[in-house]
């Protein structure tokens, strides 16, 4: 079946909020009693849920603190975390083509719905994407395919109608769950080869190769 709704993740997918996450999670990290952790490990971290990020960093099986951790992070995110935000180089480009060739274009992400809006309103980039699910518009965050499925209702679209396309392992066991067609892209920190156990249609270096590839595929 032809793919006519295409859905992206956002981080490390289409841009870089690197420089904010960092310091969203080391200030809350510090509000608990953490010393500073490295950027190196807290972009493994990137895509999980805020709640299994501080499991994940610290090894504390607590979920209060994994609560306070979530709102710490948020608290501070809403001031730092649009202004570090960065898109790939040729993204602008490539989402005006696909939006004026027809496809319907949706973002599915663990970041707040309000941040996600705001990021792309600073880039001029909102107007091309039909419908911005981030991880407070469902009941349970990636890689539960609430959010996928819920864009196929809302476009009332078909399952093998929607392709997503992200850069971590928790988005490719999302797109798995939901049953959508996924494509990965290798620009974050998870490899061609870490993707290739999964079900996938593609494995991208960038994203500059989707253009051609849901041009090949079936009239939509």
């Amino acid at each position: 079946m032809e793919i006519k709704g295409i859905v992206f993740d956002y981080d490390y997918t289409l841009g870089d909020s690197t420089k904010g996450i960092v310091i969203c999670a080391n200030d809350a990290l510090k509000r608990l009693g953490w010393e500073p952790f490295s950027t190196e490990q807290i972009q493994k971290t990137i895509g999980l849920s805020l709640r299994e990020t501080y499991r994940v960093l610290t090894g504390d099986p607590d979920p209060q603190r994994a609560k306070d951790y979530h709102l710490f992070f948020r608290e501070r995110a809403q001031e730092v975390m649009a202004p570090n935000a960065s898109f790939f180089p040729g993204i602008p480009q490539m989402l005006q083509h696909l939006f004026l060739g027809g496809w319907k274009l949706g973002i599915v992400t663990s970041k707040q719905s309000a941040q996600i809006d705001k990021i792309l309103r600073l880039h001029h980039l909102r107007d091309y994407f039909e419908t911005v699910i981030g991880s407070d518009d469902v009941s349970a965050e990636k890689p539960d395919p609430e959010g996928l499925l819920q864009i196929a209702s809302t476009w009332k679209m078909e399952r093998e109608e929607l392709l997503y396309i992200g850069d971590s392992l928790v988005d490719a066991k999302t797109a798995e769950q939901a049953q959508i067609r996924f494509a990965a892209v290798t620009t974050g920190v998870t490899s061609a080869k870490d993707f290739e156990p999964f079900p996938h249609c593609a494995i991208f270096h960038g994203l500059q190769e989707l253009i051609p590839f849901v041009e090949a595929l079936p009239s939509h």
